[in-house]
């Protein structure tokens, strides 16, 4: 039978839409030696979440919170920290978020769920967070003083840093004068 350009080929004894490339396929890795030794093929999906480690879990905490509002989920969780309770925190305190809270899993493992905040009509939801910015990054961190703290969209976003105070907003940390690590921008 033709396909597109390509001809496809079916092997005499196999089923309908197995390929002769499939049918090979299945013969050279079926016999794998490794076939048993790869966490994909002892774990199923939807059995277990396997717990990676990151070298940036504030940049995978905005992936994940993006991740949401493109997709249009209500919550999303992900492994808890104090930072990422903290910066949660104050989306929170900002209105970006409804809400969010730290569960313990079967495994003693503390997750944070935060809840999406959108506005409008069913039909016409948008999120409240537009979009979220790393800044400050384990390869290059980006520090500044209380001078120099960054307006983020002309005051209509906010930039989260981490200071002597805690982590706070640029506005908090121009009322406190003080700098620090800018961890994230946020809009």
């Amino acid at each position: 039978m033709k396909c597109g350009s390509a001809t496809v080929v079916r092997a005499a004894d196999a089923p309908v839409g197995i390929t002769v490339d499939s049918v090979y396929a299945v013969s050279v890795f079926g016999n794998w030696p490794w076939k048993g030794k790869s966490p994909e093929w002892s774990n199923p999906v939807g059995n277990e979440v396997l717990r990676m480690t990151t070298s940036d879990p504030i940049a995978d905490m905005l992936a994940r919170i993006r991740n949401a509002i493109m997709t249009k989920h209500a919550t999303v969780s992900m492994p808890s920290s104090k930072m990422k309770v903290a910066i949660a925190g104050i989306l929170k305190d900002e209105g970006y978020i409804n809400d969010y809270r730290v569960v313990e899993d079967e495994k003693s493992h503390k997750i944070l769920q935060i809840s999406i905040k959108y506005i409008g009509a069913m039909k016409t939801q948008r999120a409240v967070i537009t979009d979220l910015e790393r800044v400050s990054k384990p390869g290059r961190r980006i520090y500044t003083s209380v001078r120099d703290i960054p307006w983020v969209r002309s005051g209509m976003g906010i930039a989260v840093l981490s200071t002597p105070k805690g982590v706070i907003t640029g506005q908090q940390a121009r009322r406190l004068h003080v700098g620090g690590e800018v961890l994230c921008y946020v809009w």
